[in-house]
């Protein structure tokens, strides 16, 4: 059982890491993001948890020794920065 959302940060980025498809790495984002709202996490604490997990996989794209999960990230990047708009444009 995830305590924290640091925690869940941490689980989302190991599903994306370990994905073995594009349509799998959103659908684990999409889970994510929704489940974070159904259980009523403040809207700036899903928008750092969004943050932190971005700067997780832009990480993992500078490290020469992730070459092989570089598709991966590349796509768990677009995903998470379009989920992060969404939140942007819900909150207004």
């Amino acid at each position: 059982m995830v305590n924290t959302t640091n925690e869940f940060r941490l689980n989302l980025i190991s599903k994306i890491r370990q994905a073995e498809t594009v349509y799998a790495i959103e659908r684990y984002i999409t889970t994510a993001t929704k489940t974070l709202a159904r259980k009523k996490i403040n809207g700036h604490l899903i928008d750092r948890f969004l943050d932190r997990s971005i700067a997780d996989l832009q990480a993992d794209m500078n490290d020469p020794s992730r070459l092989l999960i570089k598709e991966k990230v590349s796509a768990g990047l677009k995903y998470l920065q379009r989920a992060k708009l969404q939140l942007v444009e819900t909150a207004r």
